[in-house]
């Protein structure tokens, strides 16, 4: 038996009979929804010259998260997500793999400082120094990504736009074969967020649609070989790319752990607990995580972009580090999945084994903390 078009379930036949009631009761639909699984020949292929395969990670990965989907009836997913019209199977559309590629350069927002540039670029030199074995200077790093994301040939003496036919192509990142492993695995499940839109109540978690750990997914480009930097054939060209998305994820809330990836392509058996409670939603919904963030309201005003503060591991759940510091006076407490921790090599922590409570830590800001946001931020360790 072939498995439905997900995405027409999501968006077409989930709102079936809406017309006669201003709400309706989702559980039901909601369950067959995060329980599809694959089918055989249902994964859609592209015949492109360079690809790479990776894999979800524990949280998952969550997709079109800004697409409306919320009428207000009870037990449904509040959030929308990306499908492919056709085949109806999560996908990566092009557009966003070349903006999230992009958004590790230095070079594409204008005024936003050393603060915004400067790491980029230092990032960008390490990897392309342990991709090509060369260094390449600020200017190289900015003709380099003109040549990428616009189009633009340095080669000459002045600039010039190179054709279109020749330029390095994005396409979707799709489903990959090998998730026939398992035969009809599910690759979608359940998740909560719990925004906290008033300080001194219980917040109201919201169910959303999210692809679980362990899909793998294959992106595609048609790439061309660097003339900035000669060292950077397509094939090295293909090894940035990858190594960036296994950086940075891809994706919604990756500063939470979503959107992940891992490069180890072994398929391991996941439970989706939360399906248990669609079934039975006479029973209070729970968040599929009891720990929140608390950022002390004297440590906001310092939580800026750049700054750092010595923190330290105070406890663990699940894949998640529980991390302590001192901001402005103020006790503040965040979780950070380990594997987006880095030691003192600057190499990431693989195991959630190599962490012990004390371990010293220090939290630099991403970006400037906002008010009811979760704090974005990295986390290196400071004792090993």
């Amino acid at each position: 038996m072939k498995t439905p078009n997900i995405g027409w379930l999501f968006y077409r036949d989930y709102f079936e009979g809406l017309e006669q009631s201003d709400k309706l009761n989702y559980e039901v639909k909601s369950q067959r929804i995060a329980r599809q699984g694959l089918s055989e020949g249902a994964i859609a292929q592209l015949d492109i010259t360079h690809s790479f395969e990776l894999k979800t990670t524990y949280p998952g990965l969550l997709l079109g998260s800004g697409y409306q989907h919320e009428t207000g009836g009870d037990g449904e997913f509040k959030i929308g997500f990306f499908f492919d019209y056709t085949t109806g199977l999560p996908q990566l559309p092009g557009s966003s793999v070349k903006g999230t590629l992009r958004s590790v350069f230095p070079f594409h927002k204008k005024d936003f400082g050393e603060n915004f540039t400067t790491p980029r670029i230092q990032f960008l030199q390490s990897l392309l120094e342990k991709i090509t074995g060369t260094t390449p200077g600020t200017e190289a790093i900015r003709k380099l990504e003109e040549e990428i994301f616009e189009g633009v040939d340095h080669s000459g003496e002045e600039p010039a736009r190179i054709s279109p036919y020749q330029r390095d192509k994005f396409y979707e990142g799709l489903l990959s074969e090998r998730n026939h492993q398992t035969e009809q695995r599910p690759i979608l499940a359940s998740d909560y967020v719990t925004p906290h839109k008033k300080p001194l109540e219980n917040p109201i978690p919201l169910m959303f649609l999210k692809v679980r750990p362990e899909v793998i997914f294959k992106f595609h480009f048609l790439l061309q070989d660097s003339k900035v930097i000669p060292e950077l054939t397509a094939e090295k060209k293909l090894q940035l790319f990858k190594e960036i998305l296994m950086e940075f994820g891809i994706g919604a809330k990756t500063n939470v752990g979503y959107g992940q990836f891992t490069s180890e392509l072994e398929i391991k058996e996941v439970s989706n607990r939360t399906d248990e409670d669609i079934l039975e939603p006479q029973r209070p919904v729970r968040p599929r995580r009891a720990y929140e963030e608390k950022i002390h309201p004297n440590s906001r005003e310092v939580l800026k972009s750049g700054n750092s503060f010595p923190g330290e591991i105070v406890d663990f759940e699940e894949d998640y580090a529980i991390i302590t510091f001192k901001a402005n006076d103020g006790e503040c407490v965040i979780r950070k999945n380990h594997k987006s921790i880095k030691k003192m090599d600057k190499s990431k922590v693989t195991s959630l084994e190599e962490l012990v409570a004390d371990d010293q830590v220090k939290i630099t800001v991403n970006r400037d903390y906002l008010y009811g946001e979760i704090l974005n931020c990295s986390v290196k360790l400071t004792n090993k």
